[in-house]
């Protein structure tokens, strides 16, 4: 987990946002606040920080990433001196060259500018470029990695969230609301016993002084 957040804290983006729906600071806000509601662990107050504190960290976090724009897209490349190598399949594949690169950024550009000529009619992109083979892709308001979370058809996922991630760059977000709170919750589930997920503090530390 602390490699793939390394990875991630020095990842390359590159941007590429077609037409969407772009929801306020308050909509985000109340969203969040009906999903914490449903979470399998109570979140009112913890030594760290708030629920209102959290919320007004993520919401701060998705307006930066996002904008708020339900088709925000974006792709990571993981660096080289990252993974120690050429990119995370090196070993199999021996890496991505420069120029390899530099197609894959004009590509990304050259898909932006078909998709910034779509109609008003058309919120949801219809074609999506094939990503570098060490590339990541981000979906929707929340951006949403397709490794993890969606089946892009693209690359290997996870698909926690059993679903297509073309669905998180419509004007919906109750999907992607949804994903969260289901990856929110296989993440209590993993690392914490279920016994363990109502325990009150007071109750729990009686016996200490």
């Amino acid at each position: 987990m602390r490699v793939m957040l390394a990875k991630l804290a020095v990842l390359a983006i590159v941007a590429s946002i077609s037409d969407g729906l772009v929801l306020s600071k308050c909509d985000v806000r109340d969203h969040f606040k009906a999903m914490l509601k449903n979470l399998p662990i109570e979140l009112d107050h913890t030594e760290l920080m708030t629920v209102k504190e959290l919320i007004a960290i993520a919401t701060c976090h998705f307006e930066l990433a996002s904008g708020f724009n339900t088709s925000a897209v974006k792709q990571l490349t993981v660096p080289s001196d990252v993974t120690g190598g050429p990119g995370l399949n090196s070993a199999h594949h021996g890496g991505s060259s420069p120029s390899e690169e530099e197609d894959g950024s004009s590509m990304d550009s050259n898909s932006s500018e078909d998709m910034s000529g779509l109609g008003s009619g058309h919120s949801t992109p219809t074609r999506r470029p094939v990503p570098p083979k060490d590339a990541w892709t981000l979906n929707g308001i929340f951006q949403l990695p397709d490794r993890v979370t969606c089946d892009s058809g693209l690359v290997p996922s996870l698909n926690i969230c059993q679903t297509d991630c073309s669905n998180f760059l419509d004007n919906d977000v109750d999907d992607d609301i949804a994903c969260i709170k289901e990856i929110l919750a296989k993440m209590f589930s993993l690392v914490f016993q279920k016994e363990c997920l109502a325990i009150n503090y007071n109750d729990y530390f009686a016996g200490c002084p």
